[in-house]
């Protein structure tokens, strides 16, 4: 609908102020795909609108789509009780996206859902908002991400669907639009609904927001995409395999028998109407009408053309019928070929797989990777199998001696990847065990071989990270803590198993899990109370999510250890500002201005110092601390604005003005203002530790050698 008309802003505003009744309402209801949801709470109550800010009526109205968020909508329409048709609305949420920037711990996460008609009018509309406790549940969010369920009521007709969702602290948003064609239904004819694929069965996948609603209507409302004792929960952008078979759930009313086929049509045309580039036989596995719905299903199995990778409108067609083909609404697949290894892939794998960019074009594999290995049963096989993956694992570990750390990770990637598919954990468990024998059978005379092959099990790790696979992740970041654990058993240095377990908790604190980094700089003070890298992450993260208390008990601690480090003075100062220790903050804050003049800590006390001045009533003094501070650091743009605000409370606003017509724009974008620097992870100290403990892992790397040497002519 590129041509539809948009309204004008003013009349948008003015249109969503007299929707006093949200066009959905929560409440409980009999049914829904997937575990217990989370609620949803409603923006839009009686004559206020809570959370609706003028930059997303902008860009609801623009339908700039894309944005820092992922997300994929499937829509649905339905026969109602009442008159025209119930939609039911299906938006995924890029978890990874949503927490990039976020800094809350319980952040609002906001939903918008407009239903424009042909004319540019709002037809429908949902508006809900989420708060999202990252502490409990920002590991699982980061892993997938969130799927929210709404419904609409709509008539028949053309309209495009418009989806913004915001996270409304740290300002990241995604648009999507999606045509819809509302058919229809009230009669008993022939209907088709567009083909559903459930999500991913072998992971958990999407955490589920509940905004389905109560029903007006004196019949409680059923869930309807029921297929015996299965409860489809349809992909809103399924990802299908080439030459692999596929099972897809095709309901309708009064569903024809006959052939089916599968046309995969091109995603640059009009959907339903662009060119079929290719078919497929569909064999259908089972049909059935369920008792508690009208809908009937079909269960088919079909086989994806090999096709070049990307996105395709797929459609079900009836052929060979006496009245003409019947044939379903499309709906959007991505088409992936080649070993993909993780079979159960959502478009967000793809995205992070491919690239930042926020598109979901669909990778080629490559043909060389080798297939899955398959499992084998019996004792004896298992016996095989066990020590044939030793033997694989001692290879992967030779590489780091003899060719480059990078080899020994695609090795490692190509043995650890080939449990994906069909018994991941029984494979996994299988490969981790060889893992833990192989490395503590090398490390009995030197535990200092464990290093390197724990940073070459930190570097897949990370590996796995940026291509999403979750269950490797996992177990890169389980070989990496339990092999540092035996290291410090052994008698390794515990300054150096705090430092590995305080880069891993940084990996993760990085992605906003909450949980497993703490207890990672926990589990390293343990080791080694005194640990820079540990103590200021655990700080940070207290600090980020509120725990003022707790993040200036860790602080205390770590200007005693180290008292020259400046950006834990700086966050010791700030925090106890916060609770109200005033003096003991100023007093910080001056001996950072006084022992490093001109650096970025330095301008974020001077401004700490100035707002303090000014909350006091000293405007006066404030601008003579932030001249002082300008003469010291005057490429700090954050020093100038602050005392142009100073000059504004004071009543000078020609100097006010001259302060701004210094602020120059910013030339050097790879250096982020002294401000954006503290707000950010802290990461210098960390980068520290690692390359610390890389360098030991090199210099271990000789060790490692004569150990595998000496094991190989043991056995």
């Amino acid at each position: 609908m590129a041509s539809t008309t948009l309204v004008s802003r003013s009349a948008f505003l003015a249109t969503c102020l007299l929707l006093v009744c949200p066009a959905m309402s929560l409440g409980q209801t009999p049914d829904y795909p997937g575990p217990s949801p989370l609620e949803a709470e409603t923006v839009l109550q009686g004559h206020e609108l809570r959370g609706l800010r003028a930059g997303v009526v902008s860009q609801i109205l623009t339908g700039n789509v894309g944005g820092e968020i992922g997300l994929a909508v499937l829509a649905i329409p339905t026969r109602s009780n009442e008159e025209g048709a119930e939609v039911l609305l299906f938006v995924e949420i890029d978890g990874a996206d949503l927490l990039a920037t976020n800094q809350a711990r319980t952040p609002r996460l906001e939903i918008y859902s407009y239903v424009l008609d042909a004319s540019g009018r709002i037809a429908a509309h949902l508006a809900q908002v989420f708060a999202l406790d990252t502490t409990s549940l920002g590991e699982a969010v980061w892993q997938s991400g969130l799927k929210f369920f709404g419904r609409l009521k709509l008539p028949s007709g053309h309209y495009e669907v418009r989806t913004l969702v915001r996270n409304f602290h740290s300002g990241a948003k995604g648009l999507q639009t999606l045509p819809l064609e509302v058919p229809d239904l009230a009669d008993t004819r022939t209907a088709l609904l567009p083909p559903l694929f459930p999500g991913p069965q072998s992971r958990d996948s999407w955490l589920p927001i509940n905004g389905w609603g109560r029903s007006d209507s004196a019949t409680p409302w059923i869930y309807p995409f029921v297929a015996g004792p299965m409860v489809v929960n349809p992909a809103a952008l399924p990802v299908v395999v080439a030459g692999l078979t596929t099972q897809v759930y095709l309901f309708g009313y009064d569903i024809p028998s006959g052939k089916l086929k599968a046309n995969f049509r091109r995603a640059d045309g009009i959907p339903g109407e662009s060119k079929v580039v290719k078919s497929s036989d569909v064999e259908i596995v089972a049909r059935e009408a369920p008792t508690r719905s009208e809908l009937q299903y079909v269960l088919a199995s079909f086989v994806p053309p090999q096709l070049e990778p990307g996105r395709f409108h797929l459609e079900l067609s009836f052929a060979e019928q006496a009245e003409g083909p019947v044939t379903s609404p499309p709906i959007p697949v991505l088409l992936v070929r080649g070993d993909v290894r993780e079979r159960d892939l959502m478009w967000c794998d793809l995205r992070h797989m491919v690239s930042r960019s926020g598109t979901a074009e669909a990778p080629r594999v490559s043909a060389e990777a080798p297939q899955p290995k398959q499992e084998t049963s019996g004792g004896q096989s298992l016996g095989r199998a066990a020590r044939r993956l030793g033997n694989d694992y001692r290879q992967v570990l030779t590489l780091l001696d003899q060719e480059s750390p990078e080899a020994a990770r695609i090795a490692l990637f190509e043995l650890e990847s080939s449990a994906l598919g069909t018994g991941i954990l029984k494979r996994l468990t299988a490969i981790r065990s060889a893992e833990l024998a192989i490395s503590k059978e090398l490390s009995r005379q030197n535990p200092e071989v464990l290093l390197p092959i724990m940073m070459l099990h930190a570097d897949t790790h990370q590996l796995y990270r940026s291509r999403r696979l979750y269950s490797l992740t996992f177990h890169a970041r389980a070989m990496v803590e339990i092999l540092a654990e035996l290291y410090a058993e052994l008698g390794g240095s515990a300054a150096t198993t705090a430092k590995i377990m305080a880069s891993l908790a940084g990996y993760l604190q990085e992605s906003n899990l909450l949980a497993s980094s703490r207890r990672l700089y926990q589990r390293g003070l343990q080791h080694d109370p005194d640990a820079l890298a540990a103590l200021l992450g655990l700080a940070a993260s207290f600090e980020k999510y509120g725990s003022y208390g707790d993040a200036i008990e860790v602080l205390e601690r770590l200007v005693i250890v180290a008292p020259d480090l400046d950006e834990a003075q700086l966050r010791l100062a700030i925090n106890l500002q916060r609770v109200g220790r005033r003096p003991r903050a100023r007093e910080v804050l001056m001996s950072i201005i006084e022992r490093n003049a001109g650096t970025w800590t330095s301008a974020v006390a001077y401004q700490e110092m100035a707002q303090d001045y000014l909350e006091a009533g000293d405007a006066d003094r404030a601008a003579e601390l932030l001249r002082e501070a300008i003469d010291t650091t005057p490429d700090r743009q954050g020093l100038r604005m602050l005392l142009a605000h100073v000059y504004d409370r004071l009543g000078r606003p020609q100097l006010a003005l001259e302060q701004l017509q210094e602020v120059a724009p910013v030339s050097d974008h790879s250096r982020d203002s002294e401000r954006r620097t503290y707000d950010n992870w802290p990461t210098t100290v960390l980068e520290e530790a690692r390359r610390d403990v890389a360098i030991e892992a090199q210099t271990a790397t000789a060790e490692l050698a004569r150990a595998l040497a000496q094991d190989s002519t043991g056995s």
